[in-house]
């Protein structure tokens, strides 16, 4: 009798043991669950964002945003170590964007950005005596999105 006793006792440790395993397993996998749904929460405002912005794109696409290539007047150092440079202004542009640089290709070209109603920039502490290309292009903001048209034809001037 007190061997079945003993032996009830022990099954009923092993019992509780093991149910109290079971809930630390419940327990750890109610957090996974957790974790899993913020993440899956997470994916999908970013699929949302997504959405958003191709609907956006789309939009841009329907009203056939154009953004004409600038005509680029040409540039002029009248001061040592200054440029100035001016475009014609294009009807619909949002700004202006300026590249200089000492080579052709305007491999490590800086960029300025003009606002709407400028037609000049004036950039200055530049090297002398050294010949730079530039070239303008205009934009357009539509919405968060912006459309950017062609370069102009690239000009070169020599700094005095």
């Amino acid at each position: 009798m007190e061997d079945a006793t003993k032996d009830m006792n022990e099954a009923v440790t092993n019992l509780k043991n093991a149910q109290e395993e079971l809930e630390t397993k419940q327990n750890e996998l109610n957090a996974k669950q957790e974790e899993l749904d913020a993440k899956q929460n997470e994916l999908n405002a970013k699929q949302e964002e997504l959405d958003a912005k191709q609907k956006e794109l789309n939009e841009a696409k329907k009203q056939q945003v154009n953004v004409k290539k600038v005509t680029q007047k040409k540039p002029a150092s009248k001061k040592k170590k200054q440029l100035q440079i001016s475009w014609k202004a294009e009807t619909g542009a949002s700004g202006y964007e300026v590249q200089y640089a000492l080579k052709k290709n305007m491999k490590n070209a800086v960029t300025k950005t003009v606002s709407a109603g400028k037609t000049k920039l004036t950039v200055k502490k530049l090297k002398s005596k050294k010949k730079y290309f530039i070239r303008v292009r205009a934009y357009k903001k539509v919405g968060s999105m912006t459309v950017y048209g062609a370069y102009s034809k690239v000009n070169s001037v020599k700094v005095r």
